[in-house]
């Protein structure tokens, strides 16, 4: 596939360029996720994006998330409190978009609890 040429944030950057704008490719969202799983390492970033851009276009699998959500583990001292929040919001999102598959990709309790906290904080500030 012509994404294995992609970089992590080549990768993290068009899944957040298609929720954004809405475009609906499963196929393609698919392709990512594949190509995703291949990959050694991800940043706390790209996996803040990655899961955000998937749950705002409500396609998290959960058979997809079992990467991400050790990624999610292993980096939560890394992901400051955008990336904290940007988790946060894939999880509501997902409650909104997709309720089936929600209880599936709760996040780890310690990381959820970090994430509400500093989803609060900046919401909180606006």
């Amino acid at each position: 596939s012509f994404l294995t040429k992609f970089t992590n944030q080549n990768l993290s950057n068009l899944v957040w360029a298609m929720s954004v704008l809405g475009h609906q490719a499963p196929q393609l969202y698919t392709a990512i996720s594949e190509t995703l799983r291949t990959r050694v390492a991800l940043s706390a970033q790209h996996t803040a994006t990655i899961v955000w851009a998937y749950a705002v276009a409500g396609l998290m699998p959960p058979t997809k998330l079992d990467k991400l959500r050790s990624n999610i583990v292993q980096l939560a001292d890394e992901f400051g409190e955008t990336g904290l929040c940007s988790l946060f919001n894939a999880e509501l999102a997902l409650t909104i978009h997709k309720p089936e598959l929600a209880p599936c990709c709760v996040l780890p309790t310690p990381v959820r609890s970090l994430a509400e906290r500093s989803w609060r904080s900046i919401v909180t500030k606006t």
